[in-house]
């Protein structure tokens, strides 16, 4: 059985608590510096302070991921590209997949193009990491005489609905992700 163990509070503070290199896995959905009210706190640092609260938190989950450990990091279009170079540039971090979550509703404009994506940065801490393969394959869409039966390799666009307000699943979070997503 794998233990699973969920921790809620402050990033830099509940990692500063764990052990070095002894995290398998990190999926890591920060707020995106959007101004966006989450109750207890309001998205909206300046774009200097948003960058050092990102490497502080992501040096933190550097730190504690193991060897052959991942982290995939959830982020609006603003500060893909800043975390990005965190990353790799600073924490030298391998990067493997820019993963981009397609859903099919989102804020709506009146302007401008109305946002249906979100990306997800892959990266591991050494090139040699753990890939669970078997355990996400996807159906084949078509048979062919060479298809794996067991499925293929998703893509790196991964299309999953947001979790409606309606849903009897919705937990009170502004930015919920499907279980599915995760």
């Amino acid at each position: 059985m794998t233990d699973l163990k969920l921790i809620a509070g402050d990033a830099v503070q509940q990692m500063q608590d764990i052990r070095s290199e002894s995290v398998d896995l990190i999926i890591a959905d920060p707020p995106y510096n959007l101004g966006k009210n989450y109750q207890n706190n309001i998205d909206k640092k300046t774009f200097d302070e948003y960058l050092v609260f990102s490497k502080e938190w992501l040096t933190e989950a550097s730190r504690v991921l193991k060897p052959h450990g991942t982290i995939y990091v959830f982020m609006g279009f603003r500060f893909i590209s800043y975390l990005y170079d965190i990353l790799e540039r600073d924490l030298k971090l391998h990067f493997h997949a820019w993963i981009v979550w397609h859903y099919t509703q989102g804020m709506g404009k009146t302007k401008g193009f109305s946002p249906r994506h979100d990306d997800i940065l892959m990266f591991t801490k050494s090139s040699s990491f753990t890939f669970n393969l078997d355990d996400i394959r996807v159906p084949q869409k078509y048979y062919r005489q060479r298809n794996n039966m067991r499925g293929a390799n998703p893509g790196d666009v991964w299309e999953f609905s947001h979790v409606h307000y309606s849903n009897p699943n919705r937990q009170d979070h502004p930015t919920q992700k499907p279980e599915g997503l995760i």
